[in-house]
C-alpha cells in the first residue's frame, strides 16, 4: 500500500515538474521584485515568461536575448521564441525591442508568440520599432507612462488588444500593419496620438476613447470597418489622405477644436449621425464613392465653422453645405 502511494505522489510530482518546466520560477525572486537581467537570461533558455504581480528592476531590452541573426547590411533581428506575459506588474524601467548601435546593423525583435502586458504600469519609455509579433499583443488595462513607439510595428494576429489602456506620453503606431484586428477601445491619449501611414486590413475599434492631444490619422489605408464611435476629440485631429475601403462610422463622436477630412476618400457607408463639432469641421477635395454620409441629427454648437469645399459623391455629384447640414 505504501509503495502505491509513493508511486502515485512521484508520479504527480513528475507531472507538475514538467508541465512547469517551460515557465518562468516567479518565487525566484526577492519579495515581489524580479531583475529584467533575469528575465532575459530565462528567454535565452527558451523558457516561456508568465509573471504575476511583481516588480521589474532594471530595463527590460529583449534586444539583449543571445539568439539573432543578420537579415541584411542594416538590420539584425532577435528572435524571441518563448510567449512574454506580465499581468498586473510594474515597469521600474524601460521596455525595449529596438537597439541602434554605432555600428550597423540595428537590431529589431521579432516575437514568435504572445505579447502580453495587461494591467501593468510602465514608468519608462517603450519601444518596439519595426517589431514584428506573430502571437496575440494584449496591452489591455495599462498604463504608460512615458512614450510608447511602434513605428513600423508588424502585427499578424488575428486579434490583437488596447482597450482601457492609457498612454500618458506620446504614442506612436505610424507606418505599422494590422493583418489581424485591433481595437483601442475605451483607450485614453493623453499626449499626442500617432497612427500616420498605418494599414489595417481587418476591422479597427476606436469606440468611445479620449483624445487628449493632437492626433495624426494621416495617410490610413482601412480595408475593413473603422470606427470612432463614442470617442471624444479635445485637440485638433487629422484624417487627411485617408482611404476607407470599408464602413467608417463616426457616431456620435465629439470634436472640441478643429477636425480634418481633407483628401479622404470613403468607398463604403459613412456614418456621420449624432455626432457633435464645437470648433472647426474640414471636407475639402473629400469623396463618397457609394453612398453620401449619413449625418442625422449632426450637431454643431454655436459658431462651427464646417468647411465643404470640392466634394464629390460617386465622383460625378458635387456636394454642397446643406448635403452634409439638413
Amino acid at each position: 500500500m505504501f509503495k502505491k502511494q509513493f508511486f502515485v505522489f512521484f508520479l504527480i510530482f513528475s507531472v507538475i515538474s514538467c508541465s512547469n518546466s517551460n515557465e518562468t520560477n516567479v518565487n525566484n525572486t526577492t519579495g515581489n521584485k524580479i531583475s529584467a537581467e533575469s528575465i532575459i537570461k530565462q528567454i535565452d533558455r527558451n523558457e516561456n515568461i508568465f509573471i504575476v504581480a511583481q516588480t521589474i528592476t532594471g530595463d527590460l531590452n529583449f534586444t539583449e536575448v543571445k539568439k539573432h541573426y543578420i537579415r541584411s547590411e542594416n538590420i539584425a533581428v532577435v528572435n524571441i521564441e518563448p510567449s512574454i506575459t506580465f499581468i498586473n506588474c510594474k515597469f521600474e524601467g524601460n521596455i525595449s525591442g529596438f537597439k541602434i548601435t554605432e555600428k550597423k546593423p540595428a537590431y529589431i525583435t521579432i516575437f514568435e508568440k504572445n505579447l502580453t502586458l495587461s494591467n501593468c504600469e510602465v514608468a519608462g519609455e517603450v519601444n518596439f520599432r519595426q517589431a514584428e509579433i506573430k502571437g496575440q499583443v494584449n496591452f489591455s488595462k495599462s498604463t504608460f507612462n512615458k512614450k510608447v513607439l511602434f513605428e513600423g510595428a508588424v502585427f499578424y494576429y488575428q486579434n490583437n488588444v488596447f482597450s482601457n489602456t492609457t498612454f500618458n506620453d506620446e504614442v506612436k503606431f505610424t507606418n505599422s500593419y494590422f493583418y489581424g484586428e485591433v481595437t483601442f477601445m475605451e483607450a485614453v491619449f493623453n499626449s499626442t496620438a500617432g497612427f500616420s501611414n498605418s494599414f489595417f486590413m481587418r476591422r479597427v475599434n476606436f469606440r468611445a476613447c479620449n483624445f487628449y492631444g493632437y492626433t495624426n490619422f494621416y495617410s490610413l489605408n482601412c480595408y475593413f470597418e473603422f470606427s470612432t464611435n463614442y470617442s471624444i476629440f479635445h485637440n485638433q485631429t487629422y484624417f487627411n489622405n485617408s482611404k476607407f475601403y470599408g464602413d467608417a462610422e463616426f457616431i456620435s463622436i465629439y470634436s472640441d477644436t478643429l477636425i480634418n477630412y481633407t483628401n479622404v476618400i470613403f468607398y463604403s457607408n459613412t456614418k456621420f449621425n449624432e455626432a457633435s463639432f464645437n470648433n472647426k469641421v474640414i471636407f475639402q477635395n473629400t469623396n463618397f464613392i457609394l453612398t453620401e454620409p449619413i449625418t442625422e441629427n449632426m450637431t454643431l454648437k454655436k459658431g462651427t465653422d464646417f468647411v465643404v469645399d470640392n466634394c464629390y459623391l460617386s465622383i460625378k455629384y458635387k456636394m454642397l453645405l446643406n448635403d452634409f447640414i439638413n
